[in-house]
């Protein structure tokens, strides 16, 4: 399990959708730092990425959770259904802030609501939560790697 502020904290995974979120097959998809798996917005987190095709126009959303407060913020940048995107999230040491990349391009920042206490730690995940129709979707994860740079070292 990991806390935002005892070091630069990253995680970095590449996935492919074979197939996008529609009305007729909808799903919500969560990968990043995350400390639960349901429905609802209690994932407390340093950060994660959020797709479904019903929310910000289909495009990446990027989250950070603390208890029951979040901080969401809409991007630009869709997901394109059967190619590899490569999704990255750095918070920094002080865990006071994290940033968003995608295709190593940033795509946004947020510094509210970063869990820094045990009572708050999360570990990495990504699930995909299907709401409408019934075929099966899948999230194909080729690379997933965490690391956290500590304070009292020099090095990984």
């Amino acid at each position: 399990m990991f806390i935002a502020g005892g070091g630069e904290l990253i995680g970095i995974s590449k996935i492919r959708l074979p197939t996008l979120s529609t009305g007729a097959q909808g799903y919500r998809l969560r990968i990043g730092f995350i400390d639960s798996f349901t429905t609802g917005d209690n994932t407390d987190s340093c950060g994660y990425f959020e797709y479904s095709h019903d929310v910000n126009g289909g495009n990446w959303v990027i989250a950070t959770a603390k208890n029951s407060t979040r901080t969401k913020v809409n991007t630009i940048i869709p997901p394109i259904a059967n190619q590899f995107i490569y999704l990255k999230t750095v918070t920094n040491a002080a865990g006071t802030q994290t940033d968003f990349y995608i295709n190593n391009v940033l795509a946004g920042s947020i510094n509210t609501n970063i869990p820094t206490t045990v009572a708050r730690s999360f570990d990495f995940g990504c699930f995909i939560v299907k709401w409408v129709g019934n075929t099966a979707r899948t999230m194909l994860v080729d690379r997933c790697f965490i690391a956290r740079e500590r304070l009292d070292v020099d090095n990984f």
